[in-house]
């Protein structure tokens, strides 16, 4: 005679189904889209710092750095610059703590975690920065090549570029629709593309647009 499975065995295959389930979807969308700001730094916010210390933590290098990753529309330099002194301090206080277990390891500990928090924004704003750019460097010549395609078709180079940058996925075409979106505005044509050139740091668009100026020149 076949035993009636108990409702507990039944519930508990049901659920193992239903992870299952989820798991596979989840494989199928790919894995989720991560923010672009850590959570630490993001949670530092709350931490109060002084202003003149964290101003003092603003660096150009650290505002150009922000430009060249994309994230100026999302983090500011004087934010990060929170962010930084914020971390550190945070990681004063977390090896002060851990001093209590170790009292020997407290002035080490304290200061390797005060320099990991005051350091590690702009380390990580650095490499993001160091990345995109070599991302901007790989789609420069398929983005070229699409401008040349359209300017031997008669078309020309304004509208050639406007049309490269809708057609071309990827940062490079971000940078680009933001400078068109400039010069829409009333932006001179100069001050658009040394904008962007400086923005970038990428020296083979910074090459790209002197030949462009100098073009426009002649």
């Amino acid at each position: 005679m076949i035993g009636v499975p108990s409702p507990l065995l039944v519930w508990s295959l049901a659920m193992m189904a239903l992870a299952a389930g989820l798991r596979v979807r989840r494989h199928e969308r790919g894995p989720a889209p991560r923010p672009d700001v850590p959570l630490p730094i993001r949670a530092a916010r709350v931490i109060p710092v002084h202003p003149a210390l964290a101003a003092h933590a603003t660096t150009e290098r650290i505002r150009l750095a922000l430009a060249a990753a994309g994230l100026a529309h999302r983090v500011s330099s004087a934010q990060l610059g929170h962010a930084r002194l914020a971390l550190g301090q945070a990681g004063v206080a977390v090896g002060a703590i851990l001093a209590i277990a170790s009292p020997r390891a407290a002035v080490a500990g304290a200061a390797m975690l005060g320099a990991a928090g005051y350091l590690g924004p702009a380390r990580w704003i650095t490499l993001r920065a160091r990345r995109r750019r070599g991302q901007i460097v790989r789609e420069l010549p398929d983005f070229i090549d699409l401008v040349v395609i359209c300017t031997e078709s008669g078309m020309a180079l304004d509208p050639a570029i406007r049309v490269a940058s809708e057609r071309l996925p990827g940062e490079l075409a971000v940078e680009i629709t933001q400078a068109l979106r400039e010069l829409d505005l009333g932006t001179p044509r100069r001050d658009t593309y040394v904008a962007l050139s400086d923005r970038l740091g990428v020296a083979q668009l910074t090459g790209l647009i002197g030949a462009l100026l100098q073009a426009e020149e002649l």
